[in-house]
C-alpha cells in the first residue's frame, strides 16, 4: 500500500496545501506585527481593520498532499493572494510539493495605507435614464474608487494613462487602486511616476507602504525618511517608520504541529525558530531547531495456509534537525542558501516477524541510525518573480513516509515557480522534479488562477487551477502514481477582521483528469489572535478527502504557534 500526505515547514499557499497558521510566507517577505494606523490621503475611508499578509509568490506545494487543500490566509487586497506562500511569515523552508502545511507562518494587522474593510464590490454605476450623458471616463474611475471597486478602477485607469496624462490627483487614486488590489508592482510604477508633482507626499508613502507590504522594511524606511526630510512631523511617515522599524526587530517562534492520515500516518512535531536582520535590513537570517516523530502501521497480507491472517506491522521514525539560513533581499536574485544538519532514527517495525517470514524486510526495512546533511537554495531570475530551486531533502520527512526512513532515502529536487499580475488577475505556476535514491522518480506542476473578480465582495477570492503528478514506477513506501493523478479545482477563499482576532477560511472541490485520480473536497480555517504589538498566537486546522492508489484517502492536520518580537 503506498503512503504519503505530508506535513510543511511553510505556501499556499497554493491551490494544494492544506491550511497553515496564517498566511504561506510569500517569497522575499517576512513577517511583521503590525498595528493599525492612520489613514492618509493615499488611504481608503477605514473601516475595520484587516489582517493582511506582504505579497509575493506562494511557497511551493510539499510533495505528498492531497490536490485540492488550499490554505486561505488572512489578507485583503491590499495584498496580493498567495500562496503561503511561504510563503507573512517568518523566514521558513519552503513549503514541499503535496503536503499539509504547518508553516510557522505569520500574519499582521492593517498595513499603512491598505484599506481596512472593503466594501463589497459595487459592480457598474446604476444605470442612468437614456435622456442623461454617461459619465466621463474620469468620473467613471472616481465612482469605482468611491465604491471600493479598486481592481477595476485600476485597470481602467491603466488604460487611461496609456492614452494621455490625467490629473495628479486622480492618477494617485489609479496607483492606489492597483496597490490594493494585489498589483503591487504596477502600482509602484504609477507612484513613482508622481514623483515632485502636487501628490508627491502621497505618493512616496504608497511606495513606502507597499515595500513594507513585501517585507522590504529597510527601503520602506528610506521612503518614509524622504517624506520626514520634507515634513518632520508627518504622523503617516512616523508611524510607518516605526512599522517598519518592528518589522525589522528580531523575532522567536514557537510552534506545534500534529498530521494523521488514513493509512494511517501520524506525525508529531515541534519547531523553534529565531529570525533578524542585518544593520541595513537587506539581509535576513534564521536558525531553526526541529523535531518530528512518525509512526505508520500496516499488514502483510495472508501468505499461506500456516499465515491464514495478515500479520500486523507497525513503525516509527524520530527526526532532530538544526538548520540555518541566509536569504540576501537587496541581491538582484535575492538569492536564499538553507543548510540542515539531522539526526534521524529509524526503528525496526514491529512485532518481530517470524524467521520464515524474515526475509520478507531483510535489506529493504532496518533499524537506521543516520547523520546527514540536507540543503536547498533558490535564485530570482527576473524581475517579475521567477525563482529556481535546488536541493537534497530527506525523502521520508519530505514525503511524510515513515517507511521510507527505513531505507534511508533522499531525494535531488529542482523547480521553477513563477507568478504573474494581469488585468484580469494573478496567475501562478509550478514545475518540480524528485530524483529518489530508491532510483525513482517524481513530476509534478500546478496551475493556478485567482481572478480579480470578486462576485461575492473583496474579501471573498474564487480561485480555478490544475495540477499533476506522475512517477516513474510505483513503490510501496510512499505515494508514487506511476499511470498519473491529476484534478482541475474550484475553491473560494476568506478572511475576516474582529478586534484583535484576524481569521481565514477556504473550500475547494476537485474533479479528476488523470487515471489515478477522484472526486476531492477540502476545508480548512485559521486566525491569529494579537496579544499585543510584539506578541501573537496562530492556528490553522485542515481536513482533505480524495482518492490514491484506487483507494478513498483523507488526512487532517493542526498547527498552534506563539511569535514573541523583541524590541
Amino acid at each position: 500500500m503506498n503512503q504519503t500526505a505530508r506535513v510543511a515547514a511553510t505556501p499556499a499557499t497554493t491551490a494544494t496545501t492544506p491550511g497553515a497558521l496564517a498566511a504561506p510566507r510569500r517569497l522575499g517577505s517576512p513577517a511583521t506585527a503590525t498595528p493599525a494606523q492612520p489613514r492618509t490621503l493615499a488611504t481608503p475611508p477605514p473601516a475595520a481593520t484587516t489582517a493582511t499578509t506582504p505579497g509575493a509568490l506562494a511557497a511551493p506545494r510539499r510533495l505528498g498532499s492531497p490536490a485540492t487543500a488550499t490554505p486561505a490566509q488572512p489578507r485583503t487586497l491590499a495584498a496580493p493572494p498567495p500562496a503561503a506562500t511561504n510563503p507573512n511569515t517568518a523566514s521558513t523552508e519552503p513549503r514541499r510539493l503535496g503536503s499539509p502545511a504547518t508553516t510557522t507562518a505569520s500574519t499582521q494587522p492593517r498595513r499603512l495605507g491598505a484599506p481596512a474593510s472593503l466594501p463589497a464590490p459595487a459592480g457598474r454605476p446604476a444605470a442612468r435614464p437614456q435622456d442623461a450623458a454617461p459619465a466621463t471616463p474620469t468620473q467613471r474611475i472616481d465612482a469605482l474608487y468611491a465604491k471600493g471597486d479598486y481592481a477595476e478602477a485600476g485597470a481602467e485607469g491603466l488604460a487611461l494613462l496609456e492614452k494621455a496624462p490625467i490629473d495628479a490627483e486622480l492618477h494617485l487614486k489609479v496607483a492606489n487602486s492597483l496597490a490594493w488590489s494585489g498589483k503591487l508592482q504596477a502600482g509602484q510604477a504609477q507612484y513613482r511616476a508622481l514623483f515632485d508633482s502636487k501628490v508627491d507626499r502621497d505618493a512616496r508613502l504608497g511606495l513606502a507602504n507597499t515595500q513594507r507590504w513585501n517585507g522590504r522594511f529597510d527601503l520602506a524606511m528610506a521612503g518614509y525618511q524622504a517624506v520626514l526630510d520634507r515634513h518632520p512631523d508627518d504622523s503617516d511617515a512616523l508611524e510607518g517608520m516605526r512599522q517598519s522599524r518592528l518589522g525589522l526587530a528580531p523575532r522567536t517562534t514557537f510552534g506545534v504541529e500534529y498530521t494523521t492520515d488514513i493509512n494511517p500516518v501520524e506525525r508529531r512535531g515541534a519547531t523553534l525558530g529565531h529570525r533578524w536582520h542585518n544593520a541595513s535590513g537587506d539581509t535576513r537570517y534564521e536558525v531553526k531547531l526541529a523535531r518530528h516523530d512518525d509512526s505508520i502501521e500496516w499488514e502483510i497480507p495472508p501468505l499461506s495456509i500456516r499465515d491464514p491472517l495478515p500479520i500486523p506491522r507497525r513503525a516509527e521514525t524520530s527526526r532532530q534537525s538544526l538548520s540555518a539560513s541566509i536569504e540576501m533581499l537587496g541581491h538582484p536574485l535575492q538569492p536564499q542558501l538553507t543548510l540542515s544538519l539531522q539526526q534521524q532514527s529509524a526503528h525496526p517495525p514491529q512485532p518481530p516477524l517470524p524467521p520464515r517470514l524474515a526475509v520478507l524486510e531483510a535489506g529493504l526495512l532496518q533499524e537506521r541510525d543516520d547523520d546527514s546533511i540536507f540543503g536547498s537554495a533558490r535564485i530570482k531570475l527576473y524581475e517579475w518573480p521567477v525563482w529556481f530551486r535546488a536541493g537534497r531533502l530527506d525523502w521520508s520527512h519530505e514525503a511524510l513516509a515513515p517507511r521510507a526512513a527505513l531505507r534511508g532515502l533522499v531525494a535531488r529536487h529542482s523547480g521553477l515557480e513563477a507568478m504573474g499580475e494581469f488585468d484580469w488577475g494573478q496567475l501562478y505556476g509550478q514545475l518540480d522534479y524528485y530524483g529518489i535514491t530508491d532510483g525513482n522518480s517524481i513530476s509534478a506542476a500546478q496551475l493556478r488562477w485567482t481572478p480579480s473578480w470578486r462576485p461575492l465582495g473583496a474579501r471573498w477570492r474564487p480561485l480555478l487551477g490544475v495540477e499533476f503528478r506522475q512517477a516513474m514506477r510505483p513503490a510501496a513506501e510512499y505515494w508514487s502514481p506511476s499511470l498519473g493523478h491529476g484534478s482541475a479545482y474550484a475553491g473560494l477563499n476568506g478572511d475576516w477582521s474582529l478586534g484583535r482576532w484576524s481569521l481565514y477560511g477556504s473550500a475547494q472541490y476537485g474533479t479528476p483528469l488523470l487515471e489515478e485520480s477522484g472526486t476531492s473536497w477540502s476545508l480548512s480555517l485559521g486566525g491569529r489572535y494579537q496579544f499585543a504589538e510584539d506578541l501573537a498566537f496562530s492556528f490553522g486546522f485542515w481536513r482533505m478527502s480524495s482518492f490514491r492508489d484506487n483507494a478513498a484517502y483523507s488526512a487532517r492536520t493542526a498547527n498552534l504557534q506563539v511569535e514573541k518580537v523583541w524590541r
